[in-house]
């Protein structure tokens, strides 16, 4: 008996893998591509090439976190040193508003031999990131606490702009406080979730628009387009509507994802997609004065006609409480 398992590789697996992720890379099938070099990389086949290679798909299908780890294993192993590895390690810090890490390379600046001009931009990125590491004077977390505590919708989406740009949450307290308040207005909400997504908070905070009200995780939240119920009412709008009325389904469907981004991140009820895109289709036959939507469901279904009823003026509701005003 055996007491390990023997893998038997094929004769020049190293070389036919290799070529074939070069060749997935090359007509942007990143994915493909990437599944070639892992696999060289589980059998220890990997070189500096294909690992450059990984780091580049992995930048291309948004899965930062692990082309960082890649990236920054491949800077301290590479036999030669590769300016432009470093580069891109330092692009996916600044994607990833890495500052922390960033900083933490001024430590190493004259291990590299960079050129005076490749030195100067390092230097120059580096005093940028313990910039940004510095906390907002009193006075500015005071002005965000005024503005968020407000109704000037244009003031707040400015203020949110700026934290964006110090790379900063700091005056999460005051978007917590915001975010609760079934006050303010849901469309800054929205922006505030995305916000406190892209800086990964996953801290739990409770989210109250249209009645509704719900505690999630903003690291954790899905894009609207990548949520279930947006794309099953997407779907059930195309079942309906692509051979008979292919401009009214483009038009409520780009409608729905808008009226989505307003309700994010909370979901309407009943779960019931046929239910929110046959409310869909009336609204939009209402207005582009087309034919009576077709519910599927026999007419003395009261109980049926009562939630599309309902199902009406919470999507009208959505509209006139979320759009900005002009």
């Amino acid at each position: 008996m055996k007491n390990e398992e023997t893998v038997v590789l094929f004769p020049n697996l190293a070389a036919r893998l290799k070529e074939n992720g070069f060749q997935a890379l090359q007509s942007k099938d990143f994915s493909k591509a990437l599944a070639y070099f892992d696999q060289m990389r589980a059998h220890d086949m990997h070189d500096e090439r294909t690992e450059f290679g990984a780091v580049v798909c992995l930048m291309e299908t948004e899965e930062w976190k692990e082309a960082r780890a890649r990236c920054k294993e491949l800077l301290a192993d590479q036999h030669t040193f590769d300016v432009n590895v470093l580069d891109m390690y330092m692009s996916i810090l600044v994607h990833l508003n890495d500052y922390t890490g960033i900083s933490q390379m001024a430590k190493q600046i004259n291990e590299y031999p960079l050129q005076e001009e490749q030195r100067k931009k390092l230097e120059s990125l580096v005093l940028f990131a313990q910039k940004m590491q510095q906390e907002p004077p009193k006075s500015m977390n005071h002005e965000f606490k005024t503005i968020f505590a407000g109704t000037d919708i244009v003031a707040q989406l400015q203020a949110l702009q700026t934290l964006k740009q110090q790379g900063t949450v700091y005056a999460f307290p005051f978007l917590k406080t915001f975010l609760s308040d079934a006050h303010k207005h849901p469309y800054v909400k929205t922006a505030v979730l995305h916000l406190l997504k892209e800086h990964e908070v996953e801290e739990e905070v409770t989210v109250s628009k249209y009645g509704l009200s719900e505690r999630v995780v903003p690291f954790h939240l899905l894009e609207v387009s990548e949520m279930p119920f947006t794309k099953a009412v997407l779907q059930e709008l195309d079942n309906r509507l692509s051979q008979e009325n292919p401009t009214l389904l483009e038009a409520i469907s780009a409608y729905w994802l808008q009226l989505q981004t307003l309700v994010f991140p909370l979901s309407l009820q009943p779960n019931d997609p046929k239910l929110w895109a046959v409310a869909l289709e009336m609204i939009g036959n209402d207005r582009f004065a087309m034919h009576e939507a077709d519910t599927g469901y026999e007419e003395e279904n009261a109980v049926f006609q009562q939630l599309l009823e309902e199902a009406q003026h919470m999507l009208l509701r959505i509209e006139t409480e979320g759009f900005l005003p002009l």
